[in-house]
């Protein structure tokens, strides 16, 4: 007759109701976990692309490219009283999205011998800590070279370089 409904077919439709609220409710409470999944994987995507982009660079190096764009790092034998060498150096602002590179430091040639101390002066934002990361081999953006001892010469960051999560 007309508008009877079978008995299994409302317990069909409830279950698939329950199933569906079930599945939306998941997601619902899920939701804080699945956001910072989305962050974590957006952060090794972008390391991913680092290691490629560094990849390619040293590729190109190897098969005889110019080191244009690249500061080369050399280590100095303990040999000599030098403990850090700048020849010639340029010193870019890495790229960025939609960033301008700036130039920083242009032409810088040096010498320290150990026991000199140097102070770094300027202003905030014109290049004193970014100098400090080219010549620890964390900005490589630009020209020229470091020679660097390493047994004789220490790094520490202002702020550590460690992500929480």
């Amino acid at each position: 007759a007309r508008g009877e409904v079978e008995f299994g077919t409302l317990a069909q439709v409830s279950m698939a109701f329950s199933a569906i609220l079930g599945g939306l409710t998941l997601v619902m409470t899920k939701l804080e976990t699945l956001t910072g999944f989305t962050v974590k994987v957006g952060r090794l995507y972008a390391l991913e692309l680092a290691v490629q982009r560094v990849g390619a660079q040293s590729s190109q190096r190897q098969l005889g490219g110019t080191s244009w764009g690249h500061i080369a790092a050399h280590e100095l034998s303990g040999d000599g009283p030098v403990v850090l060498r700048l020849r010639s150096m340029t010193l870019r602002t890495p790229p960025g999205a939609g960033a301008v590179q700036q130039t920083l430091v242009e032409n810088l040639s040096l010498a320290i011998s150990e026991g000199e101390s140097v102070l770094i002066a300027g202003e905030s934002g014109v290049g004193k800590s970014s100098l400090l990361r080219a010549l620890a081999g964390l900005w490589t953006d630009g020209d020229g070279h470091v020679e660097l001892s390493r047994a004789t010469c220490f790094f520490m960051p202002q702020r550590p370089y460690m992500f929480l999560g």
